[in-house]
């Protein structure tokens, strides 16, 4: 059982700039969700081929950042892809305010003292 997901983006949360939350998805458009999911294990490799295929035939027609919740666990720079080029602004609210790198779960903003060692 595999799905597409579409998903307007408009009204309210357009009229915030990009630059002002951390949070890219700022722009009238769509954010595409595709979900895969299977019940019996010799369909996990077909599952799995399926959506990476439609990822990969969908990627020419999507913005190169993406929902943060909506992630696949083997993304590329995930944080590069969640927070685009809001990202090196919030390199620097983490330098001054989790320069340990304590709060790292999840999809992390290395601090740049972080990125030097």
């Amino acid at each position: 059982m595999s799905h597409i997901i579409i998903e307007h983006v408009h009204g309210a949360a357009t009229r915030v700039p990009v630059e002002s939350t951390a949070c890219t998805l700022r722009t009238a458009g769509f954010n595409v969700v595709i979900i895969s999911q299977w019940r019996d294990a010799a369909d996990t490799e077909r599952g799995i081929a399926w959506a990476r295929d439609t990822f990969s035939a969908l990627k020419p027609h999507l913005a190169p950042t993406r929902y943060l919740n909506y992630l696949e666990h083997d993304a590329v720079e995930p944080a590069a892809a969640a927070y685009g080029a809001n990202l090196p602004r919030l390199r620097q609210i983490k330098d001054t305010w989790d320069p340990t790198n304590f709060f790292r779960q999840n999809v992390n903003i290395t601090p740049l003292a972080a990125m030097a060692t």
